[in-house]
């Protein structure tokens, strides 16, 4: 049996009010790793959509379309309006197919999804810290802005993943590409 030296409650409190002084503001968060909901081993760090990546593809939208005319600044007709929007979501599909035809779909399922689930738990997680946040550093930083600039980056990038992988299950292609951040990123 291990030699431990039992800890009094009271040399606990002291040990607390020593290096934790914040008065009520004290909070431990422990996890076990016995709860695989909680684990992490295997799940990477959540990776968000990048402002270059969509920059990129805002300022090609035009280019990719193809067209011989130019587009007039204002569109006054519904028709044309329409024949914009769906010429504009073909030519990202297509893009989007040239990009992924690259990839064993099979394989990319695999990374896309761990790359949702590492958007899960980081979702999760900020869940369980925002109270201990909030009461220990909202006299410091904006701990709701914060929260809330985390997590509408979160959000957008999570429903991105998701349609990437719907996309990929309905039309997959069997290309022999290495899965990668950068390239994924910009799909």
């Amino acid at each position: 049996m291990a030699d431990y030296k039992e800890i009094k409650e009271f040399e606990i409190e002291n040990i607390l009010d020593a290096y934790m002084p914040l008065s009520r503001a004290k909070m431990i968060l422990t996890m076990t790793t016995n709860d695989i909901q909680t684990e992490r081993r295997f799940i990477s760090k959540a990776r968000f959509l990048q402002d270059a990546d969509t920059a990129i593809v805002l300022e090609n939208n035009v280019k990719w379309l193809g067209y011989k005319k130019q587009i007039p600044e204002k569109i006054t007709e519904s028709k044309e309006k329409i024949e914009l929007c769906l010429d504009l979501i073909n030519s990202l599909i297509n893009q989007l197919k040239n990009r992924l035809k690259e990839y064993n779909s099979k394989n990319l399922l695999g990374f896309l999804m761990l790359k949702h689930e590492a958007l899960i738990h980081d979702g999760a997680s900020w869940s369980i810290q925002i109270p201990a946040r909030l009461t220990c550093f909202s006299k410091y930083t904006d701990v709701v802005k914060e929260f809330r600039e985390h997590e509408a980056k979160r959000i957008k990038t999570s429903l991105d993943i998701r349609n990437l992988i719907e996309f990929v299950v309905a039309e997959p292609f069997f290309g022999s590409k290495e899965e990668n951040d950068d390239d994924i990123d910009f799909c």
